[in-house]
């Protein structure tokens, strides 16, 4: 140790003495401080937080065992937790401060306007879409939709404007909100993407649509914007990782069109033939929308045959067309049709060739690449469901006839459509001669049609499931009763999605717990002019995203010269269209 001329006279003594104090002194605070517990950095407002300096005096790294775990205050994007993200505690100080609103931020989140789906609105402008979101607008023509009233949804709470244009109406949730959302409310609301999902339909902002996949930038007027803030080396180390995975990005979304009855028979016919082009029905704005979705579904109430020739512009209700008019079905894109219909068994000027046509017209869709629905050599064909596939998401799709069965429907061992009913037997005993759709609807036995839906909706590979229903009464917006109790039926077995047809006028919609129905959407080609309405139609399209219906839009049309489908103006005759539905809809008993 010291040897015996280290002592008080040596000249370096009392320093040695003041230092050694110095030290004890030093270590009593140290340990005072452990002792209280309090050797965080001093709590201060998280706004004016420095960032950390990579230097000495730096907050010391946290230990190994934390591994990829940053801590961080504020309110964090969705998905911080998978992150391995985790709120700090009472004064624990933070990796990340998340600021909410930055106008510098990464956008981690979008809303979107959303309505019912028959007001006509599928686009709008910027100004626009802010005009609606403050009740700024108070009838939807102002924005190119039907002349109706607009009101502005709010959840539990204001909207901010002092003095709106719209009527305003208040719900608890976005529960509430949608089951508001019959056809013909004129509701709109601002809801995060997160919440949306049928029957809400979103509106586009200059031609971009988040719901249908488009991708936004800053220019979309209803962004959240989250401020990253980083405060330790760690976390800058992770920066970029957490920036890509925080980021918003669209859903993957397809679309699918329902549609109704193609039929080109006699003066449809005669008016195609007349144009040398067997697809001229869909040669402009309806076919291009139809083969730009990723599925479109159809009903085709005719046969395609060349035994016998087919009648044109005559009163005839022998409904068949030459094989050479499936190319209008080829140039729509249609990939799939329902045959469970009541003319698909049609033979032209000799009257009846058995199951001939029938059957060829199932070759003939087959050949062209476009899946024939609801028939087949029997009664296990007949019922069979097709599956269709875009993205990743797949749909199963089974097709039923209530209104020729009797005649038409397949058998075990016999060829024919897929029935509705379990058994027609009563309807054949108690109804007088009369076709079963006239009949009430207590005789309408449905185990077999819930039993079929459902085990399709539990297939492996199955995410959805459509119905495409061939049932009810004609010339009337009002579904049946037996059309009633089929549809909902399907949906409380699993359907997503009711795609009717039958009535050859548009009829009513609704919305039952996330699913949609849509009793009949009129016809799409057919030469019926007895009325305005038998020459209207609509096209239904639904979005699908993997883990819901997101959307339900209904595009008006109405058939010009006997066979062209076109699109209507919502502010004129398209709003009349949609307003039969609403109509109808509203009129709609439980």
């Amino acid at each position: 140790m010291f040897d015996s001329s280290w002592n008080r006279s040596h000249p370096w003594f009392w320093g040695f003495v003041l230092g050694l104090a110095s030290t004890f002194v030093g270590i009593l605070a140290v340990l005072a401080a452990l002792l209280s517990g309090d050797t965080a950095a001093p709590a201060g407002p998280l706004p004016s937080l420095p960032t950390p300096t990579t230097g000495p005096t730096s907050t010391p790294e946290p230990s190994p065992a934390q591994g990829d775990i940053l801590v961080y205050v504020g309110q964090a994007p969705e998905g911080a937790a998978e992150l391995g993200l985790v709120a700090a505690v009472g004064d624990e100080r933070p990796d990340i401060q998340f600021v909410r609103d930055d106008p510098d931020g990464i956008i981690t989140g979008v809303e979107v306007l959303v309505t019912d789906p028959a007001t006509g609105v599928s686009n709008v402008s910027s100004e626009q879409a802010i005009a609606l979101a403050k009740g700024a607008i108070g009838n939807w023509q102002e924005v190119g939709g039907r002349d109706l009233v607009v009101t502005l949804a709010v959840i539990a709470g204001g909207i901010g404007a002092a003095a709106p244009a719209a009527e305003v109406a208040s719900f608890e949730d976005y529960e509430g909100l949608r089951e508001a959302l019959v056809s013909g409310s004129g509701i709109v609301a601002l809801v995060p993407l997160t919440e949306v999902r049928s029957p809400m339909n979103s509106i586009a902002v200059g031609r971009v649509d988040p719901v249908r996949g488009d991708a936004v930038d800053g220019a979309w007027p209803f962004l959240k914007r989250t401020g990253i803030d980083i405060r330790t080396p760690r976390a800058e180390a992770r920066l970029e990782e957490l920036t890509a995975a925080l980021a918003w990005k669209p859903p993957a979304a397809i679309r699918v069109v329902g549609t109704g009855d193609t039929i080109p028979v006699r003066c449809s016919l005669a008016a195609i033939e007349a144009t040398g082009d067997y697809g001229a029905p869909f040669r402009g704005e309806v076919g291009q929308y139809l083969a730009a979705a990723d599925i479109a579904l159809g009903s085709l109430d005719t046969s395609l045959q060349d035994f016998s020739e087919a009648y044109r512009c005559i009163d005839t209700t022998n409904l068949t067309s030459p094989e050479a008019s499936v190319e209008m079905l080829q140039v729509a894109g249609f990939d799939g049709m329902t045959v469970a219909t009541n003319h698909v068994f049609d033979c032209g000027d000799v009257g009846y060739c058995g199951s001939d046509a029938f059957l060829n017209t199932l070759k003939v869709l087959n050949e062209a690449g476009i899946v024939p629905i609801g028939g087949g050599n029997n009664l296990a064909e007949a019922q069979a469901a097709a599956i269709f596939e875009s993205r990743g998401i797949r749909i199963g799709v089974l097709a039923f006839d209530d209104v020729a069965p009797v005649v038409l429907h397949a058998a075990e061992d016999e060829v024919g459509t897929s029935p509705l009913d379990d058994s027609y037997d009563d309807e054949v005993a108690d109804g007088g001669g009369e076709a079963p759709f006239f009949q009430p609807a207590e005789g309408l036995q449905l185990t077999r049609f819930s039993r079929l839906i459902s085990e399709l909706k539990a297939r492996d590979d199955v995410d959805f499931v459509a119905v495409l229903l061939n049932s009810g009464t004609e010339d009337t917006h009002t579904p049946s009763p037996r059309s009633i109790k089929a549809a909902r039926a399907a949906i409380a077995a699993g359907a997503d999605v009711v795609f009717g047809n039958q009535a050859h006028h548009v009829q009513a919609s609704e919305s039952i717990g996330g699913g949609f129905i849509i009793y009949a959407m009129g016809n799409l080609v057919y030469d019926q002019v007895h009325t305005p309405e038998h020459t209207e139609g609509v096209m239904t399209e639904v979005i699908f995203w993997p883990d819901r219906m997101a959307s339900v839009r209904l595009i008006p049309i109405a058939i010009r010269d006997y066979y062209l489908p076109e699109m209507q103006d919502p502010a004129e005759r398209g709003g009349k269209i949609l307003n039969d539905i609403a109509e109808a809809a509203r009129a709609l008993v439980d």
